[in-house]
């Protein structure tokens, strides 16, 4: 009876993944690691963001979305997780009206824990009497390279010329993954923080030939 029942799912499953497949649209078990928005009452102005419409469904919001105070800028940003490999970060700015590129390389870094010579990034934290740990010093990395990956121009319902960039940035970081990112970008005069999480969440993906 249990190999009829087993079976017969097998079939079913079979049958499901046939028709998602004619239709065009697959649904799959997956875990996605990767750096989850930090939000919090004080970071009010801040919104979590999809980098894609299809994929993950729990995992779905990996960007972080603000708009700027000082001018009519709106900025995106969305980490990439990548074991063993540099940190990168893809930062999207939405201009309406006369744009202003910032210069990345002195603008824009990211905080991490301070590492002493031959730790990893687990064993930054400084033992304290070997019962607590005291806070880890932080250090900044500036670009190690800033690319611009595309430029639009478009305008919006009401006429106003919007310009948005896409940059690939690159910060040079060979140790284990930092289990917090906190990015700043200094621009127009205004600082803002977009602080992540490093998370392994079990999820569901859904992909789409219409995605």
């Amino acid at each position: 009876m249990q190999q009829w029942l087993k079976a017969r799912s097998g079939k079913m499953l079979v049958a499901i993944f046939s028709l998602w497949s004619l239709v065009g649209c697959v649904l799959y078990p997956t875990t996605r690691v990767y750096y989850k928005p930090i939000l919090s009452a004080k970071a009010s102005d801040l919104t979590a963001i999809a980098g894609q419409s299809c994929g993950y469904h729990k995992a779905k919001f990996d960007g972080l979305r603000k708009q700027l105070k000082a001018n009519n800028t709106v900025v995106n940003l969305y980490p990439e997780y990548g074991e063993g490999s540099n940190l990168k970060v893809t930062l999207v700015l939405e201009e309406m009206g006369e744009s202003t590129r910032p210069d990345l390389q002195t603008q824009f870094y990211l905080k991490v824990p301070r590492l002493t010579e031959g730790s990893s990034a687990e064993e930054s934290l400084i033992e304290d009497n070997s019962t607590t740990k005291a806070a880890p010093d932080y250090q900044s990395l500036y670009p190690h390279q800033a690319e611009l990956i595309y430029a639009q121009h478009s305008v919006n319902s009401v006429g106003q010329s919007i310009k948005r960039t896409g940059y690939s940035v690159t910060f040079e970081w060979q140790h284990e993954a930092p289990e917090q990112l906190s990015f700043y970008l200094d621009m127009a005069g205004e600082l803002s923080e977009f602080q992540f999480e490093l998370v392994e969440q079990p999820d569901i993906y859904y992909s789409s030939i219409n995605c």
